[in-house]
């Protein structure tokens, strides 16, 4: 079957199409009725994840931009934080434009849902970069080397250089280095040419 209630892969085909897809799924009445019943599966950032990809007021990059806040919260909100993700996704925004789009999207996300344990550290701040919701979230979330980096990463003007010494940072704080993180980072000749001559 297309559809299944396996919720990264309905985020996968929800992001994979077009818009002429999104507009089939919106429109058509048998569609439509898969939609319902899959919604009906789905709670919370999930739902909220599906819902955006499928709203149509808004483009489809913004629909991206908004999904990605949504997960950046899910990833961190609740028991447990899924690391990675959170960085695929601040590394991910390429442009100092999508990135101050995730932080806005982020920040109108976590200040709409109710406070919990995990979330009541995460207002309170003066509003702007460095201490508005996703700094803060951050902050509680990341220690360290790893707090250097995802700080890098959700930068809205970061450069890849100041990007590479944050995973070096990471890369060699902690109980144990990361080696690959390390020489990662140092990939690109001229730049560790730099990095040697620092």
């Amino acid at each position: 079957a297309f559809w299944n209630h396996d919720e990264d892969r309905i985020e996968e085909v929800l992001r994979g199409c077009s818009e002429e897809e999104i507009t089939f799924l919106n429109t058509n009445p048998e569609a439509k009725k898969v939609v319902k019943d899959v919604r009906g599966s789905l709670g919370g950032c999930d739902l909220d994840v599906m819902d955006t990809l499928l709203d149509q007021k808004i483009s489809k990059e913004e629909r991206a931009t908004q999904a990605n806040g949504i997960r950046l919260f899910d990833s961190m909100e609740g028991w447990g934080t899924d690391e990675d993700k959170i960085k695929q996704i601040l590394e991910g925004a390429n442009t100092p434009e999508e990135r101050a789009r995730l932080r806005a999207q982020f920040n109108a996300y976590a200040a709409s849902k109710p406070y919990t344990a995990v979330t009541e550290g995460w207002s309170g701040g003066k509003g702007g970069e460095g201490d508005d919701m996703l700094s803060r979230a951050l902050g509680e979330e990341f220690s360290g080397g790893e707090l250097t980096l995802v700080n890098t990463l959700a930068k809205t003007e970061r450069n890849e250089q100041d990007v590479k010494v944050a995973k070096m940072i990471a890369g060699a704080d902690g109980a144990g280095t990361n080696e690959d993180q390390i020489f990662d980072a140092l990939d690109d000749a001229e730049y560790a040419a730099k990095w040697k001559a620092a």
